[in-house]
């Protein structure tokens, strides 16, 4: 097994076990570190907008024990079925233990082959409840992902990804205008990040979607 380490920005070091995608630069994987307290949902919550840039903590004990739905599995709208995006968009996972053999009847692979495939580092056997307590207590801070060792250069303490410099939402908004559903209400979705079950409600009052970009120039 890798070793896998996470290094906060305050200094504070946590060590693991690499599960995910290993092949990060020597600089390490830079994001801003988070928590999320659900049980279940993980698919759901990797590929939700809302953490693009961040590495993602689960309070949660045990994750992976369901793996990973059908990737290519579409509605009758073309969304993923059981998907909150087309992309993964965390940076990095931190559990505090995953389950390599899942058992469900829609298990399509295990999560750390998912993670792999979407080159998505991820790290377990960290006390994720140590963490989750640092991070609520002191607030969100930067982090890095190193795996196999930590370099002792500058890199390791250098944090380069600021998420306020950067422009999340470009990142994550839809290119095109898209239209979904023969509703008679017309309701104009604005994307800035929006997650395709937000879609999928508004669908179920009998409306029709237009789905634009977030700089969608409304007056030409």
């Amino acid at each position: 097994m890798t070793r896998a380490y996470l290094v906060l920005q305050d200094g504070t070091t946590y060590e693991g076990t690499s599960f995910g995608y290993s092949k990060t630069n020597l600089g390490g994987q830079d994001g801003e570190v988070v928590f999320n307290t659900g049980m279940t949902g993980y698919p759901e919550t990797l590929t939700d907008p809302s953490y693009r840039g961040q590495i993602l903590v689960t309070t949660y004990p045990l994750l992976g024990n369901y793996g990973i739905p059908n990737w290519d599995a579409v509605d009758s709208y073309g969304l993923r079925t059981y998907f909150e995006s087309d992309g993964v968009h965390v940076k990095g996972l931190i559990v505090g233990e995953h389950q390599d053999y899942p058992s469900h009847h829609q298990n399509s692979s295990p999560l750390g082959e998912f993670l792999i495939r979407h080159k998505v580092p991820a790290i377990s056997g960290i006390d994720t409840r140590s963490l989750t307590k640092k991070i609520r207590e002191q607030g969100v801070m930067k982090g890095k992902i190193f795996i196999g060792n930590v370099p002792k250069t500058s890199a390791a303490k250098t944090f380069n990804y600021d998420t306020d410099k950067e422009d999340l939402v470009c990142e994550v908004s839809t290119p095109t205008v898209s239209e979904y559903g023969n509703g008679k209400k017309r309701i104009c979705l604005v994307d800035t990040g929006c997650k395709f079950n937000i879609i999928r409600k508004l669908l179920s009052f009998d409306t029709t979607v237009i789905r634009v970009p977030h700089d969608y120039l409304f007056m030409e």
